[in-house]
């Protein structure tokens, strides 16, 4: 598979919603709510940022390389 590929169907779409949730807490910290560590919307912000880039990958595995949600985890634990 070409790199251009791999770029555009699946870096592309995560790094462009990475950047909308850091907009959001941008937007959140200049109206004065606080987003950390400490914030449930801080922590919100960053538990979709992870599982929405998670999902990215499942769903470029599944339809480029016709594996299964339940098949991923099978090739992490055969990775050395």
């Amino acid at each position: 598979m070409h790199k251009y590929k791999i770029l555009t169907k699946y870096l592309l779409p995560v790094m462009l919603q990475m950047t909308i949730i850091a907009f959001i807490a941008f937007c959140c910290k200049i109206i004065g709510i606080e987003t950390g560590y400490g914030n449930g919307i801080g922590i919100t912000l960053i538990i979709v940022a992870g599982v929405s880039s998670a999902l990215w990958g499942i769903l470029y595995q599944y339809q480029y390389n016709h594996k299964y949600l339940t098949e991923c985890p099978k090739d992490n634990k055969t990775l050395k």
